[in-house]
């Protein structure tokens, strides 16, 4: 019998368990690309009560007391960075 899953996003959900930083490293290290990273940290953050601000070039995510700024600074690498 073969199991069809996928493994990464199994990963992905597993991560959500250690909060803003954690689902964003997850996301950092997965093929995930900085407009789908964003896409999916405000989903994240708006599912469990935080807010989300662009500011400048930085969007900053604030959930549970967690805060994740984060940005893009090389538009021809397409990875999301950040700093908590």
């Amino acid at each position: 019998m073969k199991l069809n899953v996928s493994f990464e996003n199994l990963a992905l959900e597993a991560s959500k368990v250690k909060g803003l930083i954690g689902f964003a490293e997850a996301l950092r290290d997965s093929s995930y690309s900085y407009q789908e990273a964003i896409e999916a940290l405000k989903l994240f953050t708006s599912q469990n009560g935080g807010e989300c601000r662009q500011e400048d070039e930085v969007t900053r995510f604030v959930v549970l007391g967690e805060t994740l700024d984060c940005y893009q600074p090389y538009k021809d690498i397409d990875k999301l960075y950040f700093d908590c």
